[in-house]
């Protein structure tokens, strides 16, 4: 009797093993997007909230500020900037909660790859991933900050890794709000104190002041997204020729470098600084 009951463990054991590596084979491999998810994948989904303890993970993604905050329990513990769908391939909005997770899986519909994919719909349509990479490169980098995606929500290299690592299936997700750019009224007073340096690459905030404040100055003319790309380089390049005697005078310059450092940040702050 014991060696029968040892043989159903073992057979048991081998059995768990076995899915178990399946599930982690299936966690790591390449999908095909959208895919079915899977029964155990739902049933997940909507079991794992009833076991957390402690402070509970929760996503919430603003349409219209084209910005995503991640809170564990009441407190935003990251905050990305993203790019949502387009009018006519909108993002849903609603709640729901995270049903997949798979390092990569490739769209038949947009012909791509996306990276660090995060499902949130159980028919696997929408997700979370970071920006695709198609037979032409990385498509959409500059459009981060803007509606520009078939209605999910890409976020920015190194931003999705974080994403990817920092969320568990079944976190709820609360998405909402319009997708449109909004446009500042001119009638309303505006002004910001740059304190941070910044520099080609980066995103955050900040840079989406200085590409307000650019525009403001009709030097910058693409998109308020809050990344510092090379359009936004050259305009800062211009702003600080305009006013050489003092941002680059004191530096020896007569040309300028696209760096907001301290000088061009005290010309930034004179002209749009809060008193």
């Amino acid at each position: 009797m014991n060696k029968k009951l040892l043989f159903i463990a073992i057979c048991l054991i081998i059995i768990l093993a076995a899915f178990l590596f399946f599930l982690n084979k299936k966690e790591s491999g390449i999908l095909t997007y959208p895919f079915e998810i899977s029964v155990w994948e739902k049933f997940l989904a909507n079991v794992s909230q009833v076991f957390k303890t402690g402070s509970i993970k929760k996503i919430e993604v603003n349409l219209s500020q084209q910005k995503m905050k991640l809170f564990e329990g009441e407190k935003m513990v990251n905050e990305f900037l993203v790019s949502t769908g387009k009018e006519k391939t909108s993002t849903p909005t609603g709640e729901f909660k995270i049903y997949s997770k798979h390092i990569m899986v490739y769209s038949k519909l947009a012909n791509c790859w996306l990276p660090f994919w995060v499902g949130f719909t159980s028919d696997g349509l929408y997700g979370f991933h970071e920006i695709p990479i198609c037979q032409e490169g990385r498509k959409g980098l500059e459009e981060l900050g803007k509606p520009a995606s078939i209605g999910c929500v890409r976020l920015g290299i190194k931003d999705a890794e974080v994403f990817y690592k920092w969320v568990e299936v079944g976190t709820l997700v609360k998405i909402y709000g319009e997708e449109s750019i909004v446009i500042q009224d001119e009638d309303i007073a505006w002004c910001h104190n740059f304190e941070d340096n910044l520099k080609l690459g980066e995103t955050s905030n900040e840079v989406e002041n200085l590409q307000v404040v650019l525009t403001k100055e009709g030097i910058y003319k693409s998109s308020i997204n809050g990344w510092f790309e090379t359009d936004l380089l050259e305009a800062v390049i211009v702003f600080q020729e305009k006013y050489a005697s003092e941002v680059l005078a004191p530096w020896g310059l007569t040309k300028g470098t696209g760096f907001v450092g301290t000088t061009t940040r005290n010309k930034l702050n004179q002209l749009y600084g809060c008193q």
